[in-house]
């Protein structure tokens, strides 16, 4: 009796323990710990953690900050285990962490409701880089009225899909703002555009390009006659009358681009020239000598797509550069002889690097480069002023004799000369008119000498060399024809200078 009494013991002993097994039951009185984190600490607050049993029902409850909101929660190996902010669960039989994350919020609020609405296909580019966070936000605006939000899709290349909305079927300008997630704070973009009903900006293969970029403060001086400039701004108004708004032109002033020009009429510019384009060079005629200052956004910094042959030039960096660091990106690279104009220097490239009388590119000048081979030229990205703080150290000529050509010539042509002594100067004359200058620069007694002239008709020239060991003035005994963009000698074969005596 006792023997069965035992075994049947035994056996329900046995069952209660599959039983407790079956329905998850733990050992009596062991408790783990669930530790809440808040993450960023200022974002919000975490309710719940302690010690439970396991199987016991727990609550994880977080609140957002003022200007943030609550996204999800993740455990220890970055999996999101919930999207609510209040999160029931059992405790299991270990310690748990989990962190609510939180997301600062521009606190944009969207018209809802508006009669007509048009499409943007977009990408957005913080620090010249696509965003894929799909926390970074567009809003689109009309004055201080949010018209749309979207963010982007990480899963195709960061595209966002902006519907931007309106009660007026054109014509309201749309003003667009980035929200940066990641350091809480927004910035207006350099785009902006005219509504217009059903229609769409950007598309799948090309989207629409929001940046934000840093504001940037751009001088040019213009001369009297002719200044080659470039502006690397970008503002909603790029027609002349908007940019230049502060010039005071003459009747037939100018400006001339590679392809197109506009003629200042007494009131306003007209012409094939009807939108300046900040990868471009102008040629600009005024009556007067005057200035201007631009407060806008920086121009993005794209790629130029240069064919062969000559093409006129923007700058698009805030700050000087030396022209081997501006020019080390373009590709392929560059054949012996191709060249880069200033208005009143130039280089050549000797088949390892650029070497003339222009050593810098900076900010509001404008250039032409003349290349044997299909390009790209992307120039170096500077994030912010203090990370590269260069400026113009281009050094004037100082003349022996007192002369200096003028600055202002609408066409130039190029010569690479040689003279006897290093401490020479070349003057290059058209009549009377003194149209260049240039010194040696270095052992090879090279002259870089950019010669200028208002017409591209062939006119001669002739030079004179002041001459240092006996500190006169002679002539030389060569003459040339003038042709615009041409070029006389090279570093090779250079145009040897002789003097009569």
């Amino acid at each position: 009796m006792l023997k069965h009494l035992l075994h049947t013991t035994l056996i329900l002993l046995f069952s209660i323990g599959l039983l407790a097994q079956e329905s998850g039951s733990y050992s009596v009185g062991a408790t783990y710990n669930l530790n809440l984190i808040a993450s960023p600490a200022e974002g919000g607050s975490v309710d719940g953690s302690g010690l439970y049993e396991a199987g016991t029902a727990v609550t994880a409850t977080a609140t957002a900050a003022e200007a943030y909101v609550f996204r999800y929660w993740m455990n220890e190996v970055n999996e999101i285990v919930s999207e609510e902010a209040v999160y029931s669960f059992s405790m299991p039989a270990n310690d748990l962490s989990l962190t609510a994350h939180f997301v600062c919020t521009p606190g944009w609020e969207e018209v809802e409701n508006l009669q007509y609405n048009m499409q943007v296909v977009a990408q957005i580019r913080i620090n010249n880089a696509v965003s894929l966070n799909p926390n970074t936000l567009v809003g689109a605006f009309v004055g201080d009225e949010c018209r749309g939000i979207a963010s982007p899709m990480p899963d195709f290349e960061g595209l966002v899909f902006l519907t931007v909305s309106s009660n007026a079927v054109a014509g309201e300008l749309v003003v667009l703002k980035i929200w940066d997630s990641d350091f809480c704070e927004s910035c207006t973009a350099a785009q902006a555009f005219e509504f217009e009903n059903q229609v769409q900006i950007g598309s799948l293969d090309e989207p629409f390009i929001v940046e934000c970029l840093n504001e940037t403060t751009l001088n040019i001086n213009f001369n009297q006659g002719y200044t080659w400039f470039s502006m690397n701004v970008m503002q909603f108004d790029m027609a002349p009358d908007g940019l230049l708004s502060d010039l005071q032109p003459c009747y037939n002033d100018r400006i001339i681009g590679q392809h197109s020009f506009a003629v200042y009429s007494g009131t306003e510019w007209v012409g094939s020239l009807t939108t300046l384009s900040p990868n471009e060079m102008y040629r600009m005629r005024l009556c007067s000598a005057q200035s201007i200052e631009l407060i806008s956004n920086q121009a993005p910094n794209d790629p130029l797509q240069l064919d062969a042959g000559s093409s006129w030039i923007g700058y698009l960096p805030k700050v000087c550069l030396s022209v081997n660091e501006a020019l080390t990106n373009l590709t392929p690279v560059p054949a012996y002889n191709d060249r880069l104009l200033g208005q009143n220097a130039f280089a050549l490239f000797n088949g390892t690097q650029w070497i003339g009388s222009l050593t810098q590119l900076c900010p509001g000048n404008g250039y032409i480069i003349k290349l044997t081979n299909d390009s790209e030229l992307a120039f170096p990205y500077i994030m912010k002023q203090n990370e590269l703080d260069k400026t113009s150290t281009e050094t004037a000529l100082v003349s022996p004799t007192g002369m200096y050509p003028d600055q202002n010539f609408q066409h130039s042509m190029m010569v690479v000369a040689q003279t006897n002594n290093p401490n020479d100067m070349v003057y290059a004359f058209i009549g009377e008119t003194l149209v260049g200058m240039g010194k040696p620069t270095n052992n090879d007694k090279l002259v870089f000498m950019t010669i200028g002239s208002n017409t591209d008709t062939e006119k001669e020239i002739h030079f004179k060399v002041w001459r240092s060991d006996s500190q006169e003035l002679v002539d030389s005994d060569q003459k040339v024809l003038f042709q615009p963009m041409r070029l006389l000698g090279d570093v090779r074969q250079p145009f040897i200078i002789t003097t009569k005596r």
